[in-house]
């Protein structure tokens, strides 16, 4: 196993990537969502590329709103055939703003 990606996020309401790479590999990681607080808003959109040459294509996306229960979002081992991306936007900023988010993903 390797790491893949790691770091702290700081959101700005545009998309950014937590990752964006070119590879074929067995991927996994996480990311936190414990900053978040009433008023938050957070999309998060996991792409895959399953064509040497092709696109990144929209796997799931979902939205995030509010303190979270449960801030710790899993991304499950799966098999990655060319590329993968995963991006986060805070659309909407609660008490103290735009908030840090942590991220890990290696390959196995």
């Amino acid at each position: 196993m390797a790491t893949l990606a790691q770091g702290t996020k700081l959101a700005d309401g545009t998309v950014q990537d937590l990752v964006n790479i070119l590879l074929t590999k067995w991927v996994c990681g996480f990311l936190d969502l414990s900053n978040m607080v009433s008023g938050d808003t957070v999309i998060v959109t996991y792409k895959i590329q399953i064509k040497s040459g092709g696109n990144k294509i929209q796997h799931w996306q979902a939205t995030y709103s509010g303190a979270q229960a449960n801030p710790m979002l899993p991304f499950p081992s799966m098999f990655i055939p060319y590329g993968i991306e995963v991006s986060i936007q805070q659309t909407a900023q609660g008490a103290g703003g735009y908030k840090n988010f942590d991220y890990y993903f290696e390959k196995i």
